[in-house]
């Protein structure tokens, strides 16, 4: 039996999520949409199933613990499995809003008669500068999918941006402002964006999405120019970084940047890929795990306004030195490096 294919849709706006969702049925005849809300404070769950005819399912599910990877294993993937049965030509899968699409990816390769299509983010263009600089919590926008849920604004809204491969927009393309055009040709490539009211159903229908998205390990760059005060740096090498200096000059590389990811490793921890993760100023660093091959650092960097050779410069700054690496990686073997708390501790780290 062939597999459904299934459109992702994710956003941080429920109006337009659903103009978009609508938009696609029309333009695919046999297709079905699955729409699921999250109240992160009651616990509950609503699903929606419609066509062009109407709303044919409408139930809500009490979770016992309201998360955004509670709802993908109780319902969404079940629902799924569900609707593929009777056969329509596609799912449309209208994501609860903040929800990002990678998690439900790799759940749905599991799941029974359906395949993963295309991913698309719907994006509302008159905040989407505002949105990817603002320092705003999920919460304090009503917009968290759990209690707990501490995730800013822009770092959702990049994630969706990134492993989506189209970005349906709230407006003509020809009508975006410079800069946002500018921001997301950056951010997601120069053919990524689309209107809303005129998605390209064919080309989502037949992609078929690599689970690798959001993979830190493998950054790059979209290739767009520099345009309207837009810009991003490739920074790659083989060398370490320098613990003491990384700190030092940590908010150069990421704290003034829109968007900065990409992984690296520090002399004090050879073995270790760590992640670096930011949006919106705020940058996380953490533990990927142990190198499947030769260390390196990579770091694809995007900025709004000022001058990039500042972020080049901090980037060359904690770099090993010649000298430093003269000496050899043994002399960094066992000295304190002040990233216990990201990093986890040395012994971890062996």
């Amino acid at each position: 039996m062939t597999a459904v294919p299934v459109i992702t849709l994710t956003s941080l706006d429920p109006v337009l999520r659903g103009a978009a969702t609508s938009s696609l049925l029309c333009d695919l005849p046999g297709a079905v949409a699955l729409q699921h809300d999250l109240d992160a404070r009651s616990g509950e769950l609503r699903r929606r199933v419609h066509d062009p005819s109407g709303v044919l399912q409408d139930t809500t599910k009490h979770l016992e613990h309201a998360c955004a990877s509670c709802a993908v294993r109780e319902d969404i993937v079940p629902a799924l499995e569900e609707l593929a049965m009777s056969r329509p030509t596609a799912i449309i899968l209208s994501l609860p809003v903040a929800l990002e699409s990678v998690p439900v990816l790799h759940a749905m390769a599991q799941a029974r008669g359906v395949v993963a299509a295309g991913v698309a983010a719907v994006a509302d263009i008159a905040s989407l500068r505002a949105d990817l600089t603002c320092q705003d919590l999920l919460a304090e926008r009503g917009l968290a999918v759990a209690v707990e849920d501490e995730r800013m604004v822009a770092e959702v809204l990049v994630s969706q941006l990134e492993t989506a491969d189209v970005v349906l927009t709230s407006t003509h393309p020809e009508e975006t402002p410079a800069d946002v055009a500018a921001i997301l040709a950056h951010l997601t490539g120069p053919e990524a964006a689309m209107p809303w009211y005129s998605p390209p159903a064919e080309r989502l229908l037949l992609a078929r999405p690599s689970l690798d998205r959001g993979d830190l390990m493998a950054v790059a760059s979209t290739g767009a120019g520099p345009a309207e005060d837009v810009w991003t740096v490739d920074l790659a090498t083989w060398r370490p970084i320098h613990p003491d200096r990384l700190m030092e000059h940590a908010e150069a590389l990421g704290g003034d940047a829109v968007r900065s990811k990409g992984h690296f490793w520090v002399a004090t921890r050879p073995s270790v890929a760590c992640a670096w993760d930011g949006a919106g100023g705020h940058v996380s660093v953490g533990r990927i795990g142990p190198w499947e091959s030769r260390p390196d650092t990579h770091l694809v960097v995007t900025g709004l306004g000022g001058d990039p050779r500042r972020v080049i410069d901090a980037f060359e700054a904690v770099l090993l030195t010649d000298v430093e690496l003269a000496r050899g990686l043994d002399s960094w073997s066992g000295r304190a490096d002040g990233l216990d708390p990201w990093l986890g501790t040395a012994r971890d780290a062996a």
